[in-house]
């Protein structure tokens, strides 16, 4: 006989709940059913990690953050947000390790942001886009995507990430489009004036603000922007990955996020004077799923000079150690990337490029990854000797 004995609902807890919360049981035993629920309904739409887990809180207030929580998140010492945070990295690592709810969460991650169909059409009606701090324009065989938050030498913050991603998806939406460009726009910063830079990294000012969100930009800028990137943007309407080739061009230097960003980008050129860094172990934190992609493309030894030492590379080291395509002057900067594009631009070409993503790094380490990665940076980020190298910052 079937067994038809209803399913406890994963919001009726037992009272032992909360004790659970430290070794994340709960979340492990419940995850399938709490999944399903928040993400059921006849007009299934993608759902952000982000929004996902802050669903999750209002339904599980006695384990997340619920709204109350979240909306007087300014007024919360470093202690709350810590715990805040900490539980949020346990719901996502319960998710991401789960791999009947961490494939189609991250999915959803790759799908366009809401805001981008709207900014793709006036793209493609204009060739233009011009965004808070970046800004795409069609150009001769490929869409260039300038980082311009040209008063903090291109720092990350949760609105340039933003940024950032909606330009993606304009540009791997364009059907014109089958090559991007990522370049850093000439500087207006005091000692960069009129310099090319590629990104500083997170803005530590912002960091020590508490303007650098955990969800919305450590988690999404990895499973987000840098996945789609990798792996293509995700089309829900028609179940297929879009991917476009990225082409990134390192002026002056690309240092944390910066350099992270180039990993995951099929050909980087670095202007002869430029260099490359990851400070994030002496700053304090985690830099991305660089730990999980360095070391099978520099080696072991490298990626601990890199990750744990801080090691900068010139141009000429990141191009002998695998990181960098080609080094040449900036006046040869535009001639390299029109023949490059040109190259990537063959119809095979992208088809190529989303298979080989499979066998660089296929989907469940990336998320096992990434499970991990959700709860060691909420400890990071509010750990006592990062408070007191940001304290500076303030």
């Amino acid at each position: 006989m079937t067994d038809r004995t209803p399913r406890p609902s994963p919001w009726d807890r037992p009272s032992t709940a909360p004790q659970l919360r430290a070794a994340g049981a709960w979340f492990d035993e419940h995850i399938d059913d709490i999944y399903r629920t928040l993400t059921a309904g006849s007009d299934r739409r993608p759902v952000r990690l982000g929004d996902l887990v802050r669903a999750a809180g209002d339904q599980l207030p006695d384990l997340l953050p619920d709204r109350a929580t979240r909306e007087r998140d300014d007024e919360l010492g470093s202690s709350e947000r810590l715990q805040v945070e900490r539980d949020q990295g346990r719901f996502l690592r319960a998710l991401l390790r789960n791999p009947a709810t961490a494939v189609p969460a991250l999915t959803d991650m790759r799908a366009p942001l809401p805001e981008s169909a709207a900014h793709a059409a006036h793209f493609q009606a204009t060739g233009e886009l011009v965004l808070e701090t970046v800004s795409l324009r069609r150009a001769a065989g490929f869409a260039e995507l300038t980082l311009a938050n040209t008063m903090t030498l291109n720092a990350e913050t949760n609105q340039f990430m933003r940024d950032v991603e909606v330009a993606v998806d304009v540009a791997t939406l364009d059907p014109a489009t089958s090559v991007g460009v990522i370049r850093g726009a000439p500087m207006e910063y005091t000692s960069y004036a009129g310099k090319r830079v590629f990104c500083a990294g997170i803005n530590l000012k912002h960091l020590a603000a508490g303007k650098i969100s955990y969800l919305d930009f450590f988690i999404a800028r990895e499973a987000g922007l840098l996945s789609k990137l990798a792996r293509g943007v995700h089309d829900p309407a028609t179940g297929r990955d879009v991917a476009r080739l990225w082409i990134c061009v390192i002026d002056s230097f690309a240092i944390g996020g910066g350099m992270q960003l180039t990993l995951v980008c099929d050909h980087v050129v670095a202007v002869d004077d430029a260099w490359v860094s990851l400070p994030a172990a002496s700053e304090g934190i985690v830099p991305g799923v660089a730990n999980l992609r360095l070391p099978r493309r520099v080696g072991v030894p490298m990626a601990r000079e890199l990750i744990l030492r801080g090691r900068r590379l010139s141009g000429t080291e990141a191009m002998q150690a695998g990181l960098v395509d080609a080094v040449v002057c900036a006046a040869d900067v535009d001639a390299t990337v029109s023949s490059v594009a040109a190259a990537l631009s063959e119809p095979a070409v992208m088809p190529n490029k989303l298979m080989l993503a499979h066998g660089i790094e296929s989907e469940s380490e990336f998320a096992t990854y990434l499970a991990d990665f959700a709860v060691v940076q909420a400890e990071r980020m509010h750990a006592p000797d990062v408070r007191r190298k940001l304290s500076s910052r303030l």
